[in-house]
């Protein structure tokens, strides 16, 4: 989304999470750094740059083999042209010489990625504030799809768009993705509304794997909330790495910040994802190591060793045995994308690499992880691929052996 991408810029200027292979559900490590260390990372470059139009490619792995993606304001896989809801020439093909005059919504960014040539022809689509693709076949050759053939919804989860013609769009939801999550048929989706700063988060479901939306109401995540942006941990295709029974979410108080805020941590039963008052805040360890909760979730305790500017996205990964979270800090040498790295949800966290130059809100995706790798994805801000569009990248980890 421009706003945000704008934002990146001012801010420039300016198993108990279990995992499959351990024995224990509560380890807390040597007290500051995970037992099994990342030395060090590395971004496999260059990056793909896949045709499309948007930010925010959060994803999840679910049970039929597909991975699907959420984007914010664009138009979501493939080249077409963004236009508010209810315009009268949606249906036809365009040329873009110059952003004045066209009904082009976004037109800087759409022309920052598409040719504006005066000559190329695109066709329209409908911009939305939050859609769905489905991702099919393995990521290494996943070079983009129709927008036709792939789009699963737009508008999520009210089916109301935020552009629309003639109204102004700060009267309307403006929802964002979060995190997704995939658990035994049902896509689960972590939203915010409004981007940025939003006011709440909340979660809606599908059950026909994104075609139809139901918003949960009621959502405590509101006001002084540390979870108005909750970012699901993933752990494998239809979550099926987790053993201890938990859904777990790293918690932050706005999408984009211009300075570092802190992360929290929830949990909630993986069979109780739409009932809030499931939710369990952590509150510290105790003198065994062992995590605390409680239902109030301004009990919650800052997690040790990992802060954020801007939305992130965390796995579980099963090659390396640990948490991942990529996020971007803003240190003293001013932020940059960085890899964090934990035994347990609950920490404690450390740094597994900060990649300097590397600004954007990053997504994790869970599938086709390598025994020491994984692939993400790069919305705005600066560094891989540095455009509007969904940039797929690689990061290979060099772990200290046992």
């Amino acid at each position: 989304m421009n706003q945000v991408r704008l934002l990146v810029v001012g801010v420039l200027l300016i198993c108990s999470g279990l995992g499959c292979n351990r024995s224990s559900p509560a380890d807390p490590g040597d007290g500051d750094k995970p037992q099994k260390r990342i030395v060090s990372a590395k971004i496999v470059k260059p990056a793909r740059k896949i045709p499309s139009f948007g930010d925010l490619w959060l994803s999840t792995w679910a049970g039929d083999g597909n991975v699907y993606v959420s984007w914010g304001d664009g138009t979501g896989p493939g080249t077409y042209y963004p236009v508010p809801a209810g315009l009268p020439e949606a249906d036809s093909s365009l040329t873009v010489s110059s952003c004045a005059g066209d009904p082009v919504v976004f037109c800087e960014d759409f022309c920052g990625v598409f040719s504006c040539d005066g000559v190329t022809t695109y066709e329209p689509r409908v911009l939305t504030q939050a859609g769905l693709f489905r991702l099919s076949g393995s990521i290494a050759d996943f070079s983009g799809c129709d927008g036709d053939a792939c789009i699963r919804s737009i508008h999520i989860p009210s089916g109301i768009p935020q552009f629309y013609l003639g109204t102004d769009p700060t009267q309307r939801r403006g929802d964002k993705p979060s995190g997704l999550l995939a658990y035994n048929g049902t896509l689960y989706w972590f939203g915010h509304q409004l981007m940025a700063e939003p006011r709440y988060g909340y979660v809606a479901y599908s059950t026909d794997y994104g075609e139809t939306w139901t918003e949960v109401p009621n959502s405590p995540w509101a006001g002084d909330s540390p979870f108005r942006v909750f970012m699901v941990i993933n752990m494998g295709k239809n979550y099926e790495l987790n053993t201890d029974g938990y859904v777990y979410g790293l918690g932050i108080h706005g999408e984009l910040t211009p300075q570092s805020q802190p992360v929290y941590l929830a949990r909630v039963p993986k069979d109780s994802i739409t009932h809030y008052q499931s939710y369990r805040y952590f509150t510290g360890t105790d003198s065994n190591g062992s995590p605390e909760w409680s239902g109030d979730q301004l009990n919650a305790v800052p997690l040790s060793g990992v802060t954020t500017i801007a939305l992130g996205a965390a796995m579980y990964h099963p090659g390396v045995g640990t948490y991942l979270f990529l996020a971007v800090p803003d240190d003293a040498s001013g932020p940059a994308l960085t890899l964090y790295y934990a035994d347990q949800p609950w920490g404690p966290w450390a740094v597994a690499q900060k990649f300097e130059g590397e600004i954007y809100i990053p997504g994790i995706i869970s599938k086709d992880t390598g025994p020491n790798s994984f692939y993400f994805t790069a919305a705005g801000g600066a560094g891989v691929g540095d455009t509007y569009q969904l940039i797929i990248a690689k990061i290979e980890m060099q772990v200290e052996s046992d």
